[in-house]
């Protein structure tokens, strides 16, 4: 894990010879990690590991780490690409308690917050100009508590969009969006091309 100054301040070896492995999801005690037999917590000051939920129980693929998101007691994970269509799961038996869907094409990076009560949907509209937005909903009900658009690419030989999201705490969602200028024609640091857009759920 790094600190706010990209410090390492705990480093440790979750691989086992033979067994594939996926991090899913991380918070200050565990990480929530996909191995062979499902979903397992691995506490991070001790390395001693927990099963959270069976491959056989869980009905989902537990591998597709860049579609799936893992907290202390909630799954969530993409299921369709078009519409976007993400289930939310209970982790202790792996029942799925909501069904979300936005109207466009899943993106790659969805994340619950903290608390595990909302998670927060990358899409695009192909019929917008490719416009790219970021759903939130509450995991408990389904409800859609903001749909905003983040940008619309220009046509570049290399179009930009949403690189990732992540959580500042259980209210605030941070979009990192990038994109080359019009006319480009060098090497661009990430300091030039990247911008964060800071999401407010209330």
């Amino acid at each position: 894990m790094l600190g706010p100054d990209d410090a390492v301040e705990i480093s440790r070896e979750v691989r086992i010879k033979g067994q594939s492995v996926e991090l899913l999801g991380a918070d200050q005690r565990y990480a929530y990690l996909a191995r062979d037999e499902g979903i397992v917590a691995h506490e991070l000051t001790t390395g001693r590991e927990r099963i959270l939920l069976r491959s056989s129980a869980a009905g989902v693929d537990l591998m597709a780490a860049s579609q799936t998101s893992v907290g202390s007691d909630r799954l969530a994970e993409q299921r369709t690409d078009q519409p976007c269509r993400t289930d939310v799961r209970r982790l202790v038996d792996g029942k799925r308690i909501a069904r979300l869907t936005a109207d466009g094409i899943c993106m790659n990076g969805l994340r619950l917050s903290p608390d595990g009560r909302l998670v927060a949907v990358p899409y695009f509209l192909p019929n917008h100009g490719g416009q790219q937005r970021v759903a939130v909903y509450e995991t408990g009900t389904g409800k859609l508590r903001v749909d905003l658009a983040i940008g619309t690419p220009r046509r570049l030989p290399v179009p930009g969009g949403i690189q990732g999201l992540a959580w500042a705490d259980d209210t605030s969602l941070r979009v990192a969006w990038a994109e080359l200028p019009a006319g480009a024609r060098r090497v661009y640091s990430v300091e030039e091309v990247l911008k964060v857009v800071t999401v407010s759920v209330q």
